[in-house]
């Protein structure tokens, strides 16, 4: 009877941990706030520091960020090829390629180094990874999110 009733105690444990595993597991959708020509943005609500700012390219008229931090903060991979100047994106079963200074597709722009960083339109990585995206120009700023955005940054 002690040994069942162990046997019981143990697995009840076992599931319950198991449970709590499986909820601390899940996170919250990743969203990111980047002010153009500040080197601090925000990841959840908490300031992130950068080297390099986010900026507003004139020619394309886009909104150019340190292509690494943003990526990164958003769950892809990035890889440079510095014989080729390309660099390589991957995130789940996507993988992009961006030669530098290559016009980049429906005049979208081109990735270009700034400050010893790789600099690229936002909205062509937002789309190319499936990001929500949202502008406000009340602040001079972008919002990306793995997810919908609705909620969070205002839309516009």
């Amino acid at each position: 009877m002690l040994k069942k009733l162990f046997f019981a105690v143990i697995v009840c444990v076992v599931c319950l941990s198991a449970g709590v595993t499986a909820f601390s597991a899940y996170e919250q959708p990743t969203f990111v706030r980047f002010e153009m020509n500040n080197t601090t943005f925000t990841r959840n609500g908490v300031p992130v520091q950068t080297d390099v700012a986010p900026f507003i390219d004139v020619a394309y008229d886009r909104a150019m960020l340190p292509l690494r931090v943003i990526v990164e903060e958003l769950g892809a991979t990035v890889f440079w090829n510095e014989d080729i100047q390309t660099v390589v994106i991957t995130r789940d079963s996507i993988v992009v390629s961006l030669d530098l200074n290559e016009p980049l597709p429906d005049g979208m722009g081109m990735a270009r180094i700034v400050n010893g960083r790789t600099m690229v339109p936002v909205r062509y990585i937002a789309e190319t990874f499936w990001y929500s995206l949202v502008w406000d120009e009340n602040n001079n700023a972008v919002y990306i999110s793995e997810r919908s955005l609705e909620g969070i940054a205002p839309v516009m």
